[in-house]
């Protein structure tokens, strides 16, 4: 930024976090409701002619949907889809119990333990979640169905939420637990389809974008830039794939920027701790070709998914934040002023318009408007 000196330079640099942050803001605490769950709310879903393991899964789907718009309500059904398995496991003849059932009543228990306050009741969820979902893997491969590409998505992300508890709440190992999740979510991957054809192959591959996704945001749980580096090649690696599939899948661009992103970041973050380390007083932003590389990859597509966005929304907001975020850490890094001034001008524009176009639901994060006014006031300083 042309006419910046030293400790603005230091006030601007690198903005992190934003994709955490949101992430955060998604994952919303609920109260244990008071009120009892309405029989009817049971029973709308239970029309024409299902068996009880489709009622089941019917219930369980309709509690998903109820999460989106109304997480009380939404709890109150999956607790109801968790009695309805008791109910019937407890009442099962002498047929052999179908991985299907398992795998509902194990996604249900699952879901409520990102539901909970206190990790004490989450982990309870968990293990009888994983409990039962071990009994899904157990009948799957009786019945000879052990790449059941639903279930196997659904206990990598139990294996991972307990490697985070694990870690967040014993410090103890947590590398068991993650090589369990990815082990799960490479059997997803292994059957990833050749091309988006119809909406259960979208379904899978939104899946998919998940899974690698989930993997990314769990390096954040780490210091070390080689235990990051890890996760974020092999989530880098699964976000290419599906690219293969569709290169113009809005989301994976997304996700795939904002892991490129990430991954620079933690690289300068290394850089400013081993700076720290040897007592360095210099306060310029640390130059790495790979953090570099990994920007530029960044801003490539997340451009690439800008492109595709028609309208606004929180989600457009979101994008061009990171956009905005990848072009002033690139910015940072530039030695030519005039490349350096069009990284921050093109990040304004992004940051401007993100303010805007995701209306009430969306605000700003603080260190971007703080970037946004120094602009402004270095612009009338110069006129």
């Amino acid at each position: 930024m042309t006419g910046t000196n030293e400790q603005e330079k230091k006030q601007i640099k690198r903005p992190r976090g934003l994709k955490k942050a949101s992430m955060a803001n998604k994952k919303a605490k609920v109260e244990e409701p008071e009120t009892d769950l309405n029989e009817e709310d049971m029973t709308l879903v239970m029309e024409g002619d299902v068996d009880e393991v489709e009622e089941l899964r019917l219930i369980y789907e309709s509690a998903c949907e109820k999460l989106a718009e109304d997480q009380d309500k939404g709890k109150l059904l999956l607790n109801g889809t968790v009695h309805e398995a008791d109910r019937l496991l407890r009442n099962w003849g002498e047929e052999p119990v179908p991985s299907k059932f398992y795998l509902t009543y194990g996604s249900a228990l699952f879901d409520l333990s990102e539901l909970q306050d206190k990790p004490e009741d989450a982990t309870e969820y968990l293990n009888i979640a994983i409990e039962r979902l071990d009994s899904a893997l157990e009948k799957a491969k009786e019945e000879g169905n052990e790449k059941f590409w639903e279930l196997n998505f659904v206990v990598g992300k139990a294996y991972l939420s307990k490697a985070r508890i694990t870690r967040e709440t014993s410090k103890e190992d947590d590398s068991e637990l993650v090589k369990k999740a990815l082990e799960h979510f490479e059997v997803v991957f292994d059957s990833i389809p050749k091309e988006d054809e119809d909406a259960e192959v979208s379904r899978k591959l939104n899946a998919l974008n998940v899974a690698a996704e989930l993997i990314r945001l769990y390096t954040e749980v780490y210091n070390d830039w080689e235990e990051k580096e890890k996760l974020y090649k092999w989530a880098e690696e699964k976000f290419t794939n599906l690219l293969q599939v569709n290169e113009s899948y809005f989301q994976t661009l997304v996700s795939l920027g904002g892991c490129y992103l990430a991954m620079a970041n933690s690289r300068l973050e290394k850089l400013d701790d081993d700076k720290e380390e040897e007592e360095e007083d210099e306060e310029e932003t640390p130059t790495d070709d790979l953090a570099k590389e990994y920007l530029e990859k960044a801003i490539k597509h997340l451009t690439a998914a800008e492109s595709r966005i028609d309208g606004g929304g929180v989600e457009v907001s979101r994008l061009l934040t990171l956009l905005g975020e990848a072009q002033i850490n690139l910015g940072n890094m530039e030695e030519n002023e005039e490349a350096q001034y069009a990284l921050y001008q093109q990040a304004v524009d992004n940051l401007k318009k993100a303010s805007t176009v995701g209306g009430e639901d969306f605000a700003l994060p603080e260190q971007f408007g703080d970037f946004l006014e120094e602009w402004e006031n270095e612009l009338q300083d110069e006129n």
